[in-house]
């Protein structure tokens, strides 16, 4: 055999090799990377988010309740009735949309007080049009302030929710994403004539 072949056959070898690692090595990472996403997830409406209807936040006895008929224009049903401000709900949806926690904390519904989950702080609700409805119930915020307890109202599992999401809902409790008015164009004053010498 030369030198030249025995230098092709290695080399073939090489890009065998490397494409098992590649390929056959690194799929089941990628399946369990993937089954442990979707076990963060509390809900998933990617495919339904021009479908959005409801967005609800209860927060003691204080409601924002925000409805949409086209998933694109919203109105405020409380604390007041009124047009509400598109681009901060749009903003909300994109943070809600899929709805993804760091970490899982607990499966033991025993341990709900520890999180303040047996008398939640805040009740997210979130609709989509004729199918599906999803509430959330979010306890204290963690020791180390990087998120909240939360849970799906109707599961077990205690989850921490990234604190920027809470907080962005509960602004929508102290701050209604109430729409501005159009401001109207001020009137203008014709210029007076002026005398030519």
């Amino acid at each position: 055999m030369s030198f030249r072949t025995t230098g092709i056959l290695l080399a073939a070898l090489i890009v065998l090799g490397l494409f098992v690692y590649f390929y056959e090595m690194r799929t089941p990472k990628t399946t369990e990377t993937a089954a442990k996403d979707k076990a963060l997830e509390l809900y998933n409406f990617q495919n339904q988010a021009a479908s959005f209807a409801l967005i609800e936040i209860k927060q003691g006895d204080k409601t924002t309740r925000l409805t949409s008929t086209d998933g694109l224009s919203w109105n405020l049903e409380s604390p007041e009735k009124a047009p509400a401000d598109t681009s901060r709900v749009s903003q909300i949806i994109s943070e809600i949309t899929v709805l993804k926690a760091i970490s899982v904390v607990s499966d033991n519904p025993d341990d709900l007080p520890k999180y303040g989950l047996d008398n939640p702080t805040i009740t997210v609700s979130v609709g989509i049009k004729d199918k599906d409805f999803q509430k959330i119930l979010v306890g204290t915020q963690a020791p180390t302030k990087s998120g909240y307890y939360v849970k799906k109202s109707d599961g077990k599992t205690t989850y921490l929710l990234d604190s920027y999401i809470v907080n962005d809902l509960k602004s929508l409790i102290t701050e209604p994403p109430k729409a501005l008015p159009t401001p109207t164009p001020m009137p203008t004053m014709a210029p007076s004539p002026t005398a030519t010498p």
